[in-house]
């Protein structure tokens, strides 16, 4: 059971990652609790350790101003938990988010309702810029992924995955991204989704037609 929990908890987040979060370009770093458990994980078997658990809220909005009361760096949401994520539903939003203006950590763009990330149309998510998606990890903000909809998702949101996850690691050259069984639009996760961080990778290198050069990022990240 010990090593179970310490598997999955492994599958949920990179221990990479969580290092990796400095709180919109250091304006909220992570705990250091929280980094000192991440950082002492072994990939050999070794003695159980208690599981680290962050807390996180997802905001999903069109409205800018909404973004701004809710996750500027001196709105009670900084300083109540250890993530913040924006699901931005305009493109407003979304220049917003990746200007480093907000106190977010990570970007969540829906792409399984036929969203794109590069330069085609956008039926769902935001369309999102290179040069923008390139500002947004030199402030240290994350997108994030979701693999859940690659193993459980039906075939148009593998497809807006897949499209929208090839062209941000273009853009980034796999820097920024963070990988998340989650789904989506909120809800939730779903155990038997649960994979490692390198088999996580290696599914959307796989499916997105992307080689080695930019699922490595992904999991060194």
């Amino acid at each position: 059971a010990c090593a179970a929990a310490a598997a999955a908890a492994a599958a949920a987040v990179a221990p990479a990652d969580l290092a990796s979060f400095p709180g919109s370009g250091g304006l909220r770093p992570a705990p250091p609790s929280l980094l000192a458990s991440s950082s002492s994980a072994s990939p050999t078997p070794g003695p159980c350790r208690t599981p680290v658990i962050a807390t996180r809220l997802t905001l999903a909005t069109a409205d800018p101003a909404e973004a701004a009361a809710a996750l500027s760096p001196g709105a009670p949401a900084a300083s109540t938990f250890t993530l913040l994520a924006l699901r931005p539903l305009s493109d407003r939003v979304l220049a917003q988010a990746c200007s480093g203006s907000l106190a977010i950590d990570i970007i969540a763009l829906d792409w399984t309702a036929g969203g794109s990330s590069g330069a085609g149309t956008s039926s769902g998510a935001p369309r999102l810029r290179p040069a923008a998606a390139k500002v947004a990890v030199g402030r240290g903000i994350a997108f994030e992924v979701p693999y859940g909809p690659l193993l459980g998702g039906d075939a148009g949101a593998r497809r807006g995955v897949l499209a929208g996850a090839a062209s941000l690691a273009r853009a980034t050259r796999g820097a920024g991204i963070v990988l998340s069984s989650c789904s989506p639009s909120g809800g939730g996760s779903a155990p038997h989704l649960l994979r490692s961080p390198r088999d996580a990778a290696s599914l959307l290198a796989v499916g997105a037609g992307l080689g080695p050069s930019y699922a490595g990022p992904v999991v060194a990240w």
